[in-house]
């Protein structure tokens, strides 16, 4: 199962959600990307959202912390 989700916020911006491997046993996130970049942190600051761009999900099937 594959999820999108888009958020635009005027006709040049918007930021996407997309995910790999979502599903029933896939519920946890794995890892994260920012705009191609690895998400260190665990949460987005609303500057991020704003700023537009795609946060990339990799799912797994266990908590990683």
């Amino acid at each position: 199962m594959k999820a999108t989700f888009t958020l635009l916020f005027s006709v040049v911006s918007f930021f996407r959600v997309r995910d790999k491997n979502v599903s029933d046993t896939y519920k946890y996130i794995g890892s994260a990307r920012l705009n191609g970049r690895k998400l260190k942190r665990p949460f987005l600051s609303h500057a991020d959202i704003m700023n537009g761009g795609m946060l990339e999900l990799a799912m797994t099937d266990r908590p990683t912390r």
